[in-house]
């Protein structure tokens, strides 16, 4: 008889005797030890997301509140120790929690940090689970709403109510959801009835045949799915499923051997071949042409590479002379397209980055062509979204200056369609910054350069500009009213 090792759990010991056709029982110590990892998972109830000025009179005394009815809290304050690792601690408390509290307050959305334990609550819930239970403290709906539409529109407790209250709610919504533990015990059970009753390793495979893709009726949280994942894994490692190369010959694992190294030397060279290919100025103006389609075509991934090669390449080739002006159009013309693909991805402050770079590149030039001014208004919107509204109305009049200079003749339909978008940029800027007289000007030469677009070549993107600018221009009318 074929003698073997578990090579898992150690459940068998050492030179335990296995029947060829039939299975000793199976090692219930090791599927209890896997239920062990996931009854570990969740050691917290709670996770206390606050901002440090709230801590005081609303934080700490809302975690004693719900320590005194049972539920373990996690607190910054009771969990970290002197020489801790803050990152690391907070990472752990909010994978371990059940439950996030988040006390929104106008400090927690001027603070960096709650808005990242905010983004780590939100990516761990899936649509099923509930995860987050938001307090409002000094906040109305409108001031939520303002901050963060999709937690205004989650259902709150506000502290107006007494933390009393907000305890009682929040204990209430914790106990009215099942640990999501309980729900994987209870999913996972048919799987572990069944391998439990198995006593053969035909009845083993049927099993891990069956439960190998995940039934569409097992609804398993993530710890759920990947702990059914280690299971199946285990089982099939137990029995030697996964070395088939066992079986062979020494010349048969030779020749599989050989095959396998010259698959992996044909895939490497594959895939290094795009990086030693020649760096000349046609290699660049490709990756240049390619990096446009894609981002024209929405692939940001592909087109943020090829223009970042496109760039190193007319770096290389670019004399190391500072007053040489050789590839200087091509380089800044590859800032300005990396600029716009990260504005596309509402990378703003990349944005202001990459066109400033842009720019440089483009004032070492002895004129000033018309892809300066698209600089200069990229930047100018990325200040605008990032609320620098001083900044973006000097980058759009300098955008509006250089267009000026490029509007006459026919081919320069696109500098006075840009001229026009700049100009509308400028006068909405103005209306935040209250200079309402200069804005409705603004928007007023706006609207007749659309006009002269739209007439000229019956553009739909032109005439839905047009009609977005002439309610700017009303909006800022009736401002100064």
């Amino acid at each position: 008889m074929p003698r073997c090792q578990s090579r898992l759990g150690r459940e068998t010991s050492a030179g335990a005797a296995v029947a060829s056709k039939t299975l000793p029982q199976p090692p219930r110590r090791f599927y209890r030890f896997l239920w062990g990892l996931l009854m570990e998972n969740v050691n917290y109830d709670v996770f206390i997301s606050h901002a440090s000025e709230d801590k005081d009179y609303v934080a700490r005394p809302l975690a004693q509140l719900l320590e005194v009815r049972k539920l373990k809290v996690w607190l910054d304050e009771n969990e970290l120790t002197l020489g801790d690792s803050l990152r690391r601690k907070i990472d752990h408390g909010l994978a371990s929690s059940r439950f996030g509290v988040l006390i929104l307050s106008p400090a927690f959305f001027a603070k960096e940090w709650p808005q990242k334990e905010l983004d780590a609550l939100v990516s761990r819930e899936d649509g099923r689970e509930k995860v987050i239970l938001p307090v409002w403290h000094k906040l109305t709906h409108e001031d939520v709403k303002r901050h963060s539409p999709l937690l205004a529109d989650r259902l709150a407790v506000s502290t107006d109510k007494g933390l009393d209250f907000v305890a009682a709610e929040i204990d209430r919504a914790i106990h009215r959801s099942p640990p999501e533990r309980v729900r994987d015990q209870d999913a996972l059970g048919g799987l572990f009835r069944e391998l439990l009753a198995a006593r053969s390793e035909s009845d083993v495979r049927e099993v891990h045949y069956k439960f190998e893709p995940l039934p569409d009726h097992l609804r398993l949280s993530p710890q759920g799915r990947r702990l059914h994942h280690k299971i199946l894994k285990a089982v099939a490692y137990e029995y030697k499923w996964y070395a088939p190369l066992k079986s062979l010959s020494s010349r048969s694992r030779l020749v599989a051997a050989s095959l396998l190294l010259g698959l992996l030397t044909v895939l490497a060279g594959v895939a290094i071949y795009p990086w030693t290919r020649p760096s000349t100025p046609d290699r660049a103006k490709q990756l240049y042409a390619a990096a446009d389609k894609a981002s024209a075509e929405g692939r940001y991934d592909k087109a943020l590479k090829d223009v970042v090669r496109a760039i190193d390449i007319y770096e290389s080739l670019r004399p190391s002379d500072p007053v040489s002006t050789e590839f200087t159009e091509q380089l800044a013309e590859c800032w300005l397209l990396r600029a716009q693909i990260r504005y596309d991805q509402e990378f703003r402050e990349d944005t202001v980055k990459f066109s400033t770079e842009a720019i440089r590149y483009f004032h070492n030039l002895s004129y000033e062509p018309s892809n300066l001014a698209l600089a200069f208004r990229v930047r100018a919107f990325a200040h605008f979204h990032l609320q620098r509204f001083e900044a973006a109305e000097t980058d759009f009049t300098e955008a509006i200056r250089i267009f000026r200079l490029h509007t006459e003749g026919p081919e320069n339909r696109g500098e006075r369609s840009g001229l026009a978008e700049s100009l509308s940029g400028r006068g909405e800027t103005r209306v935040e910054l209250k200079k309402l007289d200069e804005a409705i000007t603004d928007l007023g030469e706006a609207i007749t350069w659309y006009a002269r677009v739209v007439f000229e070549d019956k553009m739909t993107e032109e005439e839905r500009s047009l009609v977005r600018t002439r309610q700017l221009l009303e909006n800022a009318k009736m401002a100064r009213q």
